[in-house]
């Protein structure tokens, strides 16, 4: 296809694009690949137009693969690594790589969990919980810098329009499997990216799964590094009305008529040591602002 205006140009990216996100190795023959390789590249002494196009398509999707592997290495530990092959495979066909980098690539998958048709309602959830998990160690990696909150704010405004905000790091996580635990179990076994495909410590790797366990988990940056801490159910939700904007006011009302076991100096003495402990993690953010990535 010769190319003799921007319009025409648009129009080569755009197949190419789309033969590229073809999935490869399907067995019966891909007639629309086939068109599109013979209208937008020549064959060669040793290459049809359609085995030169494989090239790109067959490059594209074992480097996704690989991304999503490396990013998500305990949802291949929990399916191992032919079903998680199967499960990406149906990701990627449905979202397509839409962004400049592969960081994103994986932002609908813990949501695809969810949708994948092949695994139990059970199965659905746990993978979901597990994915979500991992994504929020991405999103905490990566997320935008911020200031911390300045304590002495509490000193200068009313209690009833002061609103506290979270980092844009931080992520929220009400789990019903031990995922943190599984996670760093995960981590202690050796990945290895060098290869188009799963390598072989990880695809023979036995089949594993976490234990069982309802906890709360905060996933966040720390001092450029990743962190990952278990919080109490009063702590976590005092955190959720952070996040839904709520005011300090509000956040002591609401959680005063909610745990009724605790009296109003338990509740204040309660509140003052997470505050305390939120401002020297760092997750309070300056303002009122927040940005929130991959929570349940």
């Amino acid at each position: 296809m010769s190319c003799n205006s921007k319009d025409e140009l648009a129009e080569i990216q755009k197949l190419f694009s789309a033969a590229a996100f073809r999935q490869p190795g399907c067995k019966t023959l891909d007639r629309a690949f086939e068109d599109i390789a013979m209208n937008l590249i020549k064959p060669c002494a040793t290459q049809s137009s359609s085995e030169r196009l494989g090239v790109y398509r067959e490059q594209y999707w074992y480097r996704a693969y690989d991304s999503l592997a490396d990013d998500f290495p305990s949802l291949v530990k929990v399916l191992g690594a032919e079903v998680f092959e199967n499960f990406v495979s149906a990701y990627l066909d449905r979202f397509k790589s839409s962004s400049y980098t592969l960081r994103d690539l994986g932002q609908q998958l813990p949501q695809f969990c969810l949708d994948y048709p092949a695994f139990s309602t059970e199965q659905k959830e746990l993978i979901f919980q597990i994915a979500s998990f991992e994504w929020a160690e991405i999103v905490a990696f990566d997320s935008a810098v911020v200031d911390d909150f300045d304590a002495s704010t509490l000193s200068t405004v009313d209690g009833t329009r002061l609103h506290l905000s979270l980092k844009p790091n931080l992520t929220l996580l009400s789990l019903s499997w031990a995922i943190d635990e599984f996670v760093q179990k995960t981590l202690c076994v050796e990945k290895c990216a060098e290869t188009a495909r799963l390598n072989r410590n990880v695809e023979h790797s036995p089949i594993c799964y976490p234990r069982r366990e309802t906890n709360f988990v905060v996933v966040y940056r720390h001092e450029q590094s990743v962190f990952y801490k278990r919080i109490d159910s009063l702590s976590y939700r005092m955190l959720l009305l952070i996040r839904a904007g709520k005011s300090l006011a509000e956040i002591v009302e609401t959680i005063g008529s909610e745990v009724v076991e605790l009296n109003e100096e338990e509740l204040a003495s309660a509140f003052t040591e997470n505050f305390a402990t939120w401002m020297s993690l760092g997750w309070l953010a300056s303002g009122t602002s927040m940005a929130c990535y991959g929570e349940q």
